[in-house]
């Protein structure tokens, strides 16, 4: 008697066989169980930012806002309000003009930016402020910095506690 077909052109026995083989093969090469205990999102996370050139960890170190905070969350709920109400009004998404986007999308940046350490320009230090961060990001010759940055959003291990032992 035959196994279920689910439309692959597999049946269920031979399905279950090869996720069998695949899930030994799999386990073979790793080292470590994972519990998920083990790992929880937190809502802030620190960025060690890069030497630029080397891209050696510095001393400076910027606390961002995770995909869980509050800030973070209320960004993206706004970012897909207004698509949808456009989608809604439209039938079609609206694109904003480059120039406008990069503004907004920096200005999130700076948004999502909650503090830092060891922050210094020209060898003076500068204090954590939200007027600070926007200058920073804002400056032309700091680029670098900004992306980053927004590469720190994106980065999952940052807002990654390891509560095992």
């Amino acid at each position: 008697m035959g196994g279920t077909d689910f439309g692959s052109g597999v049946d269920q026995r031979d399905a279950g066989a090869l996720a069998h083989t695949f899930h030994d093969s799999v386990i073979d090469a790793v080292d470590l169980a994972l519990d998920l205990a083990d790992f929880e999102d937190v809502q802030v996370g620190a960025y060690v930012v890069k030497n630029p050139k080397t891209l050696k960890k510095t001393d400076f170190v910027v606390f961002l806002a995770g995909p869980e905070h509050p800030i973070r969350k209320k960004q993206e709920h706004a970012r897909v309000r207004k698509l949808r109400q456009e989608a809604a009004k439209t039938g079609r998404v609206q694109f904003d003009d480059p120039a406008d986007e990069d503004r907004e999308n920096t200005m999130k940046l700076v948004d999502c930016i909650l503090g830092w350490d060891n922050a210094t320009f020209g060898g003076e230090s500068i204090e954590f402020s939200r007027d600070a961060a926007y200058k920073l990001l804002f400056n032309p010759k700091l680029r670098w910095l900004r992306n980053q940055l927004i590469e720190g959003l994106d980065t999952t291990d940052v807002f990654i506690k390891d509560c095992a032992g």
